[in-house]
């Protein structure tokens, strides 16, 4: 029994040590987390007319607030699902109302006042998805995120539930944004109409919505991202210290495309950028690069028409001199003249200021 008792009493102690440890290292983890956030991607808010009923949306922005719980908290949002493609060869039911917990591969948010709260097994909310969102009662939905440069990963042979960021006042129909694609011009399309997957029996007139999500079968595989395709470095967009980063435009349309590139603000600081552009000879060959400066705070800049397959290369700079903290973001949103966007995140970088 001594023996027993001694166990329990050495055990006792060491938790107590290491609850005082962990308390004692709570200052180190919250600047460190703190830290995380500041160097952060730059943020935007997107926003949802969501319906009574269910809705289907794309949600592009990585949300601050991950935790359904309390990114939904005091909303009338009661159910969340979303699909993971990886995990299920079953396609969608034609109402969401159908017990998807019978069906593999999605994943299920219950408001905790409902009876059922207790089989909620999706714990976060991540950007870059398609969601189906249950609502008591129609409201404007507004989720601010983070912004990622993500490509657009597509199943072959199958249905994907996907979406885009468009024009909201003037998107493409939905032959137009497919229609450089072999793999998906000319496929079904599903929209939820009236709490049920509705064919879109008219592709040519039918528009698309900015952040809904929507099934469109892929024939075989693809690496299709719309008429515009856009090539930055990385998830985190471009980033900009000493050297120039560079965005590459290409018109996968099969039409013409009229490109434009907006630097909006997030926040109160911004990075000021310039486009480098090369100074040729009478030979022909690059005498030097010029960096031209592409204005203060917000701007809207046209790019040369695109005729289908040609791209373009936009070298960027930013202008470090009047960077005066160790670094700052900006978003840029690439838009076409057929109403569709792509926000690239780009940071700029002083190391010497850290």
């Amino acid at each position: 029994m001594k023996v027993v008792e001694a166990r329990n009493m050495s055990r006792t102690a060491s938790i107590a040590a290491g609850v005082k440890n962990f308390r004692k290292a709570l200052p180190l983890l919250a600047a460190f987390f703190l830290c995380l956030q500041a160097f952060g991607s730059a943020t935007r808010t997107q926003t949802f007319a969501i319906q009574e009923g269910w809705n289907a949306v794309y949600l592009a922005v990585d949300p601050v607030e991950k935790d359904p719980d309390l990114l939904f908290a005091g909303l009338p949002v009661d159910i969340v699902a979303v699909f993971d493609v990886s995990k299920s060869t079953r396609q969608f039911s034609s109402n969401p109302d159908t017990d998807m917990l019978r069906q593999l591969g999605w994943g299920m948010w219950y408001a905790p006042g409902r009876d059922d709260a207790f089989l909620s097994g999706l714990g976060a909310i991540y950007g870059n998805k398609a969601y189906l969102v249950h609502a008591s009662e129609s409201m404007q939905l507004s989720i601010e995120g983070e912004v990622e440069f993500n490509q657009v990963w597509w199943k072959p042979s199958s249905y994907n539930l996907i979406g885009f960021t468009l024009d909201a006042t003037a998107p493409p129909t939905f032959e137009q944004f497919f229609a450089g694609s072999s793999s998906h011009s000319g496929q079904a399309v599903y929209r939820l109409v009236g709490g049920a997957w509705r064919l879109v029996s008219d592709p040519s007139a039918t528009l698309m919505k900015n952040g809904e999500a929507f099934w469109v079968y892929c024939e075989g595989s693809s690496d299709y991202q719309g008429p515009l395709a856009v090539t930055a470095i990385g998830r985190q967009g471009i980033a900009l210290e000493d050297s120039a980063g560079n965005l590459t435009l290409q018109n996968d349309a099969s039409y013409p495309l009229q490109p434009t590139i907006e630097h909006v603000l997030s926040g109160a600081d911004f990075v000021p950028l310039s486009v480098l552009v090369d100074v040729i000879g009478e030979d022909q060959e690059s005498l030097t690069r010029v960096a031209v400066p592409l204005g203060e705070g917000a701007w809207s800049q046209p790019l040369p028409p695109l005729e289908s397959g040609n791209s373009i290369r936009v070298p960027l700079q930013a202008r470090l001199a009047e960077i005066t903290v160790p670094e700052v973001k900006s978003l840029l949103c690439i838009k076409t003249d057929v109403g569709t966007e792509t926000w690239v995140p780009v940071t700029g970088k002083r190391e010497d200021l850290k």
